[in-house]
């Protein structure tokens, strides 16, 4: 940051720039919920997975950059390529081993991330298939695994071919942007449907519009980092980068989104009667348990 903020002459935007950068290490907790159909008990559930896991992960988080500024001096961290392994090294019994097993950790970590981001991401894919948003065949269930394997494999397969088409580091700053962009729009969304007849969430987060804006403000603030580039003119916005293919990326969904709700008009009305009759159902359940309690 110190080097970046030099180099501008701005510290809050290198400031900013540095927090964008640790957006996936705090991403992913709110997924759980694509799943929440399929949670025993989602309502007690949900808020301990949500409010739990931004807990373990802030606390796992500090501890490590605790314990790696413990054992090495920030210059160095700053400096070193991987910077884990640069602590590790300082561990008596470990030494020039530290490579090897921060190396390990990370196919762990990494392996972990790739189960549940497969598992979760078929998941929005299948049921906006299922409600007439995308292909139908990506919402059929596998009859023996009872998982949305076409949506697994078509997702899985698309990941790979980016991975073989740019670097590692294109793809990070990219979906960054994306993330960032993703999130933001989500939390906006939350004022017109909260005030839909069939809202009605298993779990409301206390707050109301105020949780709502604590989530909206600091995501455009970071993306406002990521676009601080092309908005000062360093990098121009049509050319080839992160943030333009960002943008395009997210841009390209809208014909998608128009085209698909004019040729299956008739899924997506099949889709929304049946969501309003679970939901009277849901209704009419919780009021019969609280007059019996």
């Amino acid at each position: 940051m110190a080097t970046s903020a030099s180099s501008t002459g701005n510290i809050a935007a290198a400031l900013i720039a540095g927090i964008a950068a640790t957006t996936w290490s705090y991403d992913g907790m709110q997924t759980c919920v694509t799943m929440g159909g399929e949670v025993k008990n989602p309502k007690k559930n949900m808020p301990i997975a949500l409010i739990g896991t931004v807990g373990v992960v802030t606390l796992l988080y500090v501890l490590l950059s605790i314990s790696a500024v413990g054992l090495v001096d920030i210059n160095t961290l700053a400096a070193a390529d991987a910077p884990v392994a640069e602590a590790f090294s300082m561990i008596p019994a470990i030494g020039t081993q530290a490579g090897n097993i921060a190396a390990i950790l990370a196919v762990v970590v990494v392996t972990g991330s790739l189960s549940s981001l497969i598992m979760f991401q078929a998941r929005g894919e299948m049921k906006a298939a299922q409600e007439g948003y995308w292909w139908r065949s990506w919402g059929k269930i596998d009859s023996k695994y009872d998982s949305p394997v076409i949506s697994m494999l078509w997702q899985s397969g698309f990941a790979l071919v980016l991975v073989w088409l740019t670097a590692i580091q294109d793809l990070v700053a990219i979906f960054t942007f994306i993330c960032l962009l993703r999130n933001a729009l989500l939390f906006c969304a939350w004022f017109p449907l909260h005030k839909k007849a069939n809202y009605h969430p298993t779990f409301k987060a206390p707050g109301g519009p105020v949780m709502a804006l604590l989530a909206i403000v600091p995501s455009l603030i970071l993306m406002f980092g990521e676009l601080s580039g092309i908005l000062s003119g360093e990098v121009p916005l049509f050319s080839f980068n992160p943030i333009s293919a960002g943008i395009l990326i997210v841009v390209s969904a809208i014909p998608f989104f128009f085209h698909w709700r004019k040729v299956n008009a008739d899924i997506i009305q099949g889709a929304e009667e049946r969501r309003n009759a679970e939901i009277k159902e849901e209704v009419a359940e919780e009021l019969a348990e609280t007059a019996s309690k």
